[in-house]
């Protein structure tokens, strides 16, 4: 409202000059700054406000940083927005960031990100973490709960059971010719929610379930449940995939740009909802396992997942096996915020990247036969041998092959093509 009484009291045309102005000042002030810059470094010439993202188009980051290494070399710079990144692309070069010593000038990850501040998640967990301390802090909670021996025994138990859930739904929507098509990628992405946020909660959110039962309703066949009972876990699963975009938009688009393009707000708006929805339901998760632990007698045992572990850590109710004590700052239990700040990135950074290995797995055996026969017949004889057992960490031991495929592919198409330090010298 005061904007448009501002532009109504000096006239259309002024306004229009002055925005102009602007624009024409900021944009030298921009191109000065960025010819006269220290140490410049060959890339693509970034345009004021966007940076390069035009120069990127519709390429996926991956396949964009690979052109522009053909074309500028094995080191070179990109901007997004006005924020400057040094890509490097050789061992050499990236041999010195990987120290892990306290003198590392290259302990944070990111800098600081006001977009991520917007969007309340600067400062929380570790990937998107800018304060070394905090990062510290977090990263200790986070590995004592994956460092116990239970939290990979129950993952394995866990995972089995899905599985075999997820057979007789194909079994249930099968052809007559006993045949089940699935979109592999909705599938796995579907799969590794709830695999996820299984072993963080403790607690199904049936994303692979409702998906199920849309498929079967689809090829008018009866769904298991009402579609109804399940929308929660379509919009929890959509939410999460909505929040990794959202941060890519808060880093990407700059603030300038965020601020006065009206055009935009209804994306801002709907990021913003998003993470509040998305954040109510995990504090609710939060809030019901502390009351589960409060009302729970002290002579039985809690549950194993990350959440009671990092609910119940350095309390009379401790459920880590791995107990170490290695800073004066971590002894003292985490805040709620600081629990859900974990959490969901846990889900961020273990959903995607688990399902797009197994479909890079899928499609590389599809296109290697041998190496599938071969694959075959180690399972085959495996499952032979395992008989009507269940499968245990020692099982797994023994697939000797099926691992050597899994790291091979990691290796020749990670989920995670690049990784981000920012320097503090």
């Amino acid at each position: 409202m005061a904007l448009s009484n501002l532009i109504f009291s000096i006239g259309l045309y002024n306004t229009f000059l002055i925005f102009l102005t602007l624009i024409i000042v900021y944009t030298c002030r921009f191109y000065y700054k960025y010819f006269t810059r220290e140490n410049p470094l060959p890339g693509p010439l970034p345009l004021p406000f966007v940076g390069n993202i035009i120069d990127r188009g519709f390429d996926e980051f991956a396949e964009y940083t690979e052109r522009m290494q053909k074309k500028y070399g094995d080191i070179f710079e990109i901007y997004f927005g006005s924020q400057k990144f040094i890509m490097l692309s050789k061992y050499e070069y990236i041999q010195n960031m990987f120290d892990y010593s306290l003198n590392s000038k290259y302990m944070r990850r990111i800098p600081y990100f006001l977009g991520l501040d917007e969007l309340d998640v600067a400062g929380k967990g570790i990937a998107l973490n800018h304060n070394v301390n905090v990062w510290k802090f977090n990263r200790h909670f986070i590995s004592r709960a994956l460092l116990t021996p239970s939290f990979s025994k129950y993952s394995v138990i866990w995972t089995q059971n899905l599985v075999e859930e997820m057979m007789d739904y194909w079994k249930d929507g099968e052809d007559d010719d006993g045949n089940f098509i699935t979109n592999i990628v909705e599938w796995s992405h579907r799969f590794t929610t709830d695999s996820i946020t299984h072993f963080t909660t403790g607690m199904r959110v049936h994303a692979i379930e409702a998906h199920y039962n849309e498929l079967l309703l689809s090829r008018n066949k009866k769904p298991r449940k009402s579609i109804n009972d399940l929308k929660d876990a379509t919009k929890f699963f959509k939410s999460i995939k909505t929040l990794v975009i959202g941060i890519y938009f808060f880093i990407i688009v700059p603030p300038f740009i965020r601020k006065y393009f009206p055009f935009l707000s209804n994306e801002i708006k709907k990021h913003l909802q998003n993470r509040d929805w998305l954040f109510s339901k995990i504090d609710e998760l939060i809030k019901s396992r502390r009351r589960e632990i409060e009302y729970t007698p002290l002579n039985q045992p809690l549950r194993f997942d990350m959440l009671t572990s990092m609910l119940t850590a350095y309390t009379d109710r401790d459920i880590c096996e791995v107990k170490y004590y290695d800073e004066v700052y971590t002894i003292r239990p985490l805040t709620d915020e600081e629990v859900r700040g974990n959490l969901w990135e846990t889900f961020v950074a273990g959903i995607d990247t688990t399902a797009n290995l197994f479909t890079f797995v899928v499609y590389f055996l599809d296109k290697y036969p041998n190496v599938l026969r071969k694959l075959r017949d180690e399972l085959d004889l495996f499952f032979k041998k395992l008989g009507d057992l269940r499968l245990d960490l020692d099982c797994l031991s023994q697939l000797v092959y099926t691992e050597a495929i899994i790291k091979e592919i990691f290796r020749i198409y990670t989920p995670a093509p690049y990784t981000a330090r920012n320097s503090t010298a």
